[in-house]
């Protein structure tokens, strides 16, 4: 396919994010943002080579991050906020090339997170991370 946006949020879509959105490797933006999904966040977005933006934030997504979506050699922004995705940040997306924007606040996340994290040491220039279960953020500079 030759698609490039995908938006979709603000729909009251629910239910289960299909696996095959990650067939739409032309993507460079994809918005599910402010719908009902309460599934897992499929790992098969990590497929989405081209992507730049991915904006699955107010939703009901349960599970860990998919680390694989650290891997999008395009990907800027990552706005995951306001779910319910637990356990912890993926250190890999310290080393993601391209990303400076990473919204993971609004979660059930526990994470400690070091100065020497490659979170902490990469390009991102806004982290947000707050209202987590457990997060201790200790000299790294965290956006608003």
């Amino acid at each position: 396919t030759f698609l490039r946006e995908l938006d979709l949020g603000q729909n009251t879509l629910n239910g289960t994010l299909p696996t095959q959105v990650g067939n739409l490797t032309n993507l460079d933006n994809l918005v599910f943002q402010n719908n009902d999904f309460n599934s897992l966040i499929p790992s098969e977005l990590g497929n989405l080579r081209n992507i730049d933006n991915i904006d699955l934030g107010d939703n009901e997504f349960k599970g860990p991050i998919p680390s694989e979506l650290a891997s999008l050699p395009q990907l800027k922004c990552l706005l995951l906020g306001g779910n319910r995705l637990t356990s912890t940040i993926p250190e890999e997306f310290g080393m993601a090339p391209k990303l400076t924007d990473l919204e993971v606040n609004n979660n059930l996340l526990s994470s400690t997170i070091k100065s020497d994290s490659d979170i902490c040491s990469s390009e991102i220039d806004r982290f947000v991370v707050d209202s987590n279960i457990v997060c201790e953020c200790r000299s790294c500079i965290l956006g608003e």
